[in-house]
């Protein structure tokens, strides 16, 4: 298979992933129409990686902002990770020890597309 083929190959598998990654930015955005600036809506979207917590400091987005409520709420949240991870750690164990943690917090997200 050439490399032109498994590119087309990886588009088609992607496909239905990038469909509800779309979805959920078009979501997203419409609520923060209200709330947030375009800038800023782009620049979260930028920095925050868990899309729930997202949704989760846009709910609690006021004046003064509770930025400790939104750190301790998205860390909670965000322990969902702990219980995923120990379901990878055997295969992790496996491969090179770089290329496990580069793939924990580049590619985390594609476990989805997997599973």
């Amino acid at each position: 298979m050439t490399n032109l083929e498994s590119f087309k190959n990886g588009i088609v598998m992607g496909l239905p992933l990038a469909i509800g990654v779309a979805t959920y930015g078009v979501v997203y955005g419409i609520l923060t129409q209200n709330v947030l600036t375009t800038p800023e809506t782009i620049l979260s979207c930028m920095m925050v990686y868990a899309g729930v917590s997202q949704i989760l400091a846009l709910d609690l987005w006021q004046h003064p902002l509770p930025i400790f409520m939104i750190i301790l709420s998205t860390f909670i949240i965000n322990l969902r990770h702990v219980l995923m991870s120990a379901s990878v750690y055997p295969y992790a164990m496996k491969e090179n020890k770089l290329f496990a943690y580069f793939s924990m917090f580049f590619f985390s997200w594609t476990k989805a597309g997997h599973s």
